[in-house]
């Protein structure tokens, strides 16, 4: 199967250390050293470079006037970036948003961050992947089951499920009720457990301890509560 690019503009150190993370989730990381070399991937590309990140030492002088010409240059018909790094001087953010960058990835960021903004990037808000309306999170959830209360983190979530890191996940098939404080009040809402990650059978290397949810029952204020919260997520990660 095909995977799709993630071009790494930026300094080796940077792209390197970039590409390590982006490889995880399933995307195939080309570095490049400067604009010409975007081109240069995108022309021996089956499909259009459709993402690229700035990383550290991206070189750009002037990424106002150099990534509309890229932009230009390249085959397909859209294209997104993404600032990623440490956070940069309020004049280096207005250049890159005159530039028509859109999303950015600040230091430190989590994996689960990277794939959502990648994913965000890669797809321009059509075709999504369900990956991608999964927004991260670092919330302090509670998960009641029959073997009683425990501590968790809601590691993402969407408008039908969750993903909760917890020491001891229930088995798949379970149902919990998940509690998760939300900036308006504790959020409740009944789950099934359709997944776990458990030491000795983890079904996803790259993820924590715990398990992943699809709600069952929600209210109509419950909804509305995590389609505010999971919008105001999002916006975090906007240049």
């Amino acid at each position: 199967m095909r995977r799709d690019i993630v071009v790494n503009l930026g300094g080796p150190d940077a792209s390197e250390s970039l590409a390590a993370r982006v490889v995880l989730l399933n995307y195939r990381a080309l570095p490049a050293r400067s604009p010409q070399g975007v081109l240069d991937i995108d022309a021996r590309s089956a499909n259009p470079v459709r993402c690229v990140v700035l990383a550290e030492g991206h070189g750009l002088a002037d990424p106002a006037r150099e990534l509309p010409e890229l932009t230009r240059q390249l085959r397909g018909d859209w294209i997104e970036y993404i600032a990623a790094g440490e956070f940069p001087k309020s004049t280096e953010v207005d250049a890159l948003r005159d530039a028509g960058v859109r999303y950015a990835l600040w230091q430190p960021y989590t994996h689960e961050e990277l794939r959502f903004v990648i994913n965000l990037a890669h797809y321009n808000d059509i075709g999504k992947p369900r990956s991608a309306s999964r927004v991260p999170t670092n919330v302090v959830a509670k998960v009641v089951s029959k073997t009683g209360e425990r501590n968790a983190i809601l590691y993402n979530l969407s408008l039908h499920g969750a993903y909760l890191i917890t020491p001891r996940p229930t088995l798949r098939g379970g149902t919990v009720e998940m509690r998760a404080g939300l900036p308006g009040g504790d959020a409740v809402v009944d789950a099934e457990v359709v997944w776990n990650n458990v030491p000795g059978n983890l079904r996803r290397a790259n993820a924590p301890i715990g398990m992943g949810v699809r709600f069952v029952d929600m209210d109509a204020e419950v909804y509305d509560a995590l389609r505010r919260y999971m919008k105001e997520r999002a916006a975090a990660f906007n240049l």
